[in-house]
């Protein structure tokens, strides 16, 4: 499960939390204190790893959002996307994983 939010129209969704691995079978209390003020969209994605389990099972319950969170019922501020393109820190023979970390591009799994 993670969860994404952007506040800008079609702009770039940033992970504001996720969660990895096999939770068994009970409840996992989840708290993310948003601190931005301005007009922001949330986005709760659930996936499956890929391998088709009949026991694979998400449930989301409760979700709520403090006082000061308000409908908003506008558009967001549209995106200016920049040209500028981070640098890959890493080598030709390597594969960049989404912590940064380079590891050899043979032993990448997924």
């Amino acid at each position: 499960i993670q969860v994404f939010s952007r506040d800008q129209k079609n702009g770039p969704w940033t992970q504001v939390w996720r969660h990895n691995g096999q939770s068994n079978y009970w409840w996992e209390r989840v708290e993310i204190v948003v601190t931005d003020t301005s007009h922001v969209q949330y986005i709760i994605q659930a996936k499956s790893d890929g391998q088709s389990n009949s026991k694979e099972i998400v449930a989301i319950d409760d979700v709520s959002f403090s006082g000061s969170c308000a409908s908003f019922e506008g558009q967001l501020p549209p995106y200016e996307k920049t040209t500028t393109v981070a640098p890959n820190p890493c080598r030709d023979d390597e594969f960049r994983c989404l912590s940064d970390e380079c590891v050899l591009a043979e032993s990448k799994c997924d």
